[in-house]
């Protein structure tokens, strides 16, 4: 029943993006380098509920040894780290989603921690070594977390997903669901045990594993939990797409639904034109049906509004199938499509919607390589970071966002 709607999910949204360790090939013509983010003053937070989030995905999937910032310090060490955790929280944020994988080899379904193809970019697929620590400075600054650890490809990041409906997603014939739930269930037990000694306020179960969310492995997510709660004891979620239907909802504490690149595709440039649009009012529609089928609460997850304002294909601008050159920002049309999220939450959206994750700061792109491009690759990579929904890169984005922040929406 997934695969006729599984297409209007935005294929990047479903790979976890990994900085692939520097350089290329082919000197480019310079176009200017895109301005990295500065920020002037800090949102003053109102008071909210301890169950209301307006969180930021940070991605933290794995190690990188080869990417180093201007300074010299490691991307995802925690010297890199704690400045991006300090803008998060200085643009409005009170949550943190920590975002990292679960490795599958999908030859066997079994969890796979390292990639042992010969060339491979950041082979070691562990979780960076200061993850813990970062968790720990996040929770003493006073704002909530999340770690949702996504179960990927471990070559390609690419979501397990089966019945997605791109080719990307495919699954061998040799995969086993007997070895991915027991990769789940022991890979999220050790990240469970650990959340629960830094007192983390909620826990991803999965994420988008559509075709393997059914009554047909019921008992195999019961395990899964099972094992999770034996060693935690925050809030569980899962998350799929607004359309689903997910046995997984029925199981956990907070409804996760993947929002993705709804308002980027939405035609209209006015908030007035967004509230009516077709694909828009579908959402609104759904979460109303999620809510009254499940009644649990919402969070309207991995929203995706990048900075040309409206659905582009990044994966294409990466391959080099599209210039980059023709990735161009449009602050003013991101602006308003941010904007439009927070009026329909307070207009049209169920009161049972908690919480609004926005994707997503990435450590990773302020390596030298990214920031300050030499080749093809590099000016490619550097654009969809700057003018794609990587929020670290662009202060336009945050000062909207920031407005929105103050005030006591939620």
């Amino acid at each position: 029943m997934f695969k006729h709607f599984c297409g209007s999910i935005s294929l990047f949204t479903l790979v976890i993006w990994g900085g692939c360790g520097g350089g290329g090939d082919g000197v480019s013509a310079n176009p200017p380098i895109a301005t990295s983010v500065t920020f002037s003053s800090c949102a003053v937070k109102p008071l909210l509920g301890p169950d209301n989030y307006r969180s930021a995905i940070m991605d933290m999937r794995f190690e990188q040894p080869n990417d180093f910032t201007a300074d010299g310090k490691l991307v995802n060490s925690f010297e890199a780290v704690v400045p991006v955790i300090n803008k998060i929280d200085c643009v409005g944020f009170d949550t943190v989603v920590f975002q990292t994988n679960i490795p599958i080899d999908i030859a066997t379904g079994k969890l796979e921690l390292y990639d042992s193809r010969l060339g491979a970019f950041n082979p070691d697929k562990n979780i960076p070594k200061d993850f813990w620590r970062l968790v720990e400075y996040a929770k003493n600054k006073g704002l909530k977390v999340f770690i949702k650890a996504i179960p990927v490809n471990h070559i390609s990041d690419l979501t397990i997903c089966p019945s997605c409906t791109s080719s990307e997603f495919l699954l061998p014939s040799t995969f086993s669901t007997t070895n991915f739930f027991n990769a789940l269930s022991s890979y999220e037990t050790v990240l469970a045990k650990e959340a629960e000694k830094y007192k983390v306020d909620g826990f991803y179960v999965g994420v988008m594993n559509l075709g393997l969310d059914t009554t047909q492995y019921e008992a195999d997510w019961d395990r899964v939990i099972e094992q999770v709660k034996a060693v935690y004891k925050g809030k569980l979620i899962y998350e799929a797409c607004n359309r689903c239907t997910a046995i997984v909802w029925n199981k956990v504490d907070i409804v996760a639904i993947h929002t993705s690149n709804v308002f980027e595709q939405a035609p209209s440039e006015t908030i007035a034109g967004l509230s009516t649009d077709t694909s828009i009012l579908n959402l609104v529609g759904d979460v109303q049906r999620i809510v009254n089928l499940y009644q649990k609460p919402v969070l309207l997850d991995t929203i995706n509004i990048g900075a040309t304002g409206k659905s582009t294909d990044l994966g294409a601008v990466l391959s080099g199938a599209i210039p980059y050159a023709n990735l161009q920002p449009n602050y003013s049309l991101q602006a308003i499509k941010i904007a439009a999220v927070f009026e329909l939450l307070g207009t049209k959206f169920s009161n049972k919607v908690v919480g609004l994750q926005w994707s997503e700061f990435m450590p990773w792109s302020q390596a030298t390589w990214i920031q300050n491009p030499t080749n093809d690759t590099a000016w490619r990579w550097h654009h969809v970071q700057f003018y794609g929904f990587d929020l670290l890169n662009n202060e336009s984005a945050q000062k909207k966002l920031s407005e929105y922040f103050v005030k006591p929406w939620l």
